[in-house]
This record gives C-alpha cells, sequence and structure tokens, in this order.
C-alpha cells in the first residue's frame, strides 16, 4: 500500500493544518515508515503501535527543541507515521495497536490488505497522488523544483480550491 499512503497522507494533512511551511517530504516518508519498519523487523508490531509512535513523537519533539527547523522536520514525519495507522484502520487490532501494553509477545498477522482490496486501495491512491499533482501544479517545473528542494507547497491562487 504504498500509493494509497502517499496520496491520501498530503491531503488530510493539507485539508487539516493548511501550513505551507510544512515539510512534505518528511511527511510523505513518515507514511510509509510503519511499513518500512515491520518489514525490517518482521513483525507487525513496531510499526504499527501507536505507543511507539507516540513515544517517537516524543523523541521527536525533545530533539527538535530549540532547533524549529529539525523539529518541524521530524514532527511532519510523525505525523506521517501516525496517519498511517489511522489509514490502515490499525486501531481494528488491540494487540497491534496498543502493543506493547497488552503484553510483550509480537502479534502474529498481516496487516497489509491482499488481493482486490490491496488493488482498489492502489486506485484510489493513484487517483489522490494525480489529483495532488494537479491541485498544487505540481507538473510545473518551478512548483515541482520547490517543493523537492523545501518540501513546501505553494497554495492555489484560488484559496476555495484548495483541498
Amino acid at each position: 500500500m504504498i500509493l494509497w499512503h502517499l496520496g491520501l497522507t498530503p491531503i488530510v494533512v493539507w485539508s487539516v493544518f493548511r501550513d505551507p511551511r510544512m515539510d512534505f517530504r518528511f511527511l510523505l516518508v513518515g507514511s510509509l515508515l510503519p511499513d518500512v519498519v515491520d518489514l525490517v523487523a518482521l513483525d507487525p508490531a513496531w510499526g504499527h503501535s501507536l505507543v511507539v509512535n507516540a513515544g517517537a513523537l516524543v523523541v521527536a519533539l525533545v530533539a527538535g527543541r530549540g532547533r524549529k527547523a529539525v523539529r518541524r522536520a521530524l514532527v511532519a514525519l510523525i505525523i506521517g507515521s501516525l496517519l498511517h495507522l489511522f489509514l490502515d484502520a490499525v486501531w481494528t487490532d488491540r494487540d497491534v495497536f496498543w502493543w506493547p501494553l497488552f503484553g510483550a509477545d509480537v502479534p502474529s498477522g498481516r496487516l497489509w490488505p491482499r488481493g482486490w482490496n490491496l488493488v482498489g486501495e492502489e486506485l484510489v491512491g493513484l487517483v489522490a497522488v494525480a489529483w495532488f499533482v494537479g491541485r498544487f501544479s505540481l507538473g510545473e517545473p518551478s512548483r515541482r523544483s520547490l517543493f523537492l528542494r523545501t518540501g513546501t507547497l505553494v497554495p492555489p491562487e484560488n484559496p476555495e480550491e484548495a483541498p
């Protein structure tokens, strides 16, 4: 589920925060972070645990103390990671979502969808990515270059057109 997260995460975050200073590059990396962590750890608990992600947020806030740019980047990373949990509906699996609060044993199972669910989510993600790129005119070289260099987005000219 790559496009599902890369497409929906920035739309949700822009809709909620509308912060043109947010570094969306870190947000996008964070949106994939739980899956990467779980693939490396070979289990579905570490990356998809709210406890682990909340701990990472505390670490990010402490590590970024007194350094606004570092804090902004780390918080964007964790926001992406937390939104990943929401988009995966991880709260439906108590043992994973609250791990290790209900026991230190790593929960078994699979968090990633299969078959048509996976295809459907990736298609929705593809549409979301295309819509976001179009809405922020990231196809234009100057806007794309700004995004790649700074991670920031230039809002559409008409505020009513914003996502």
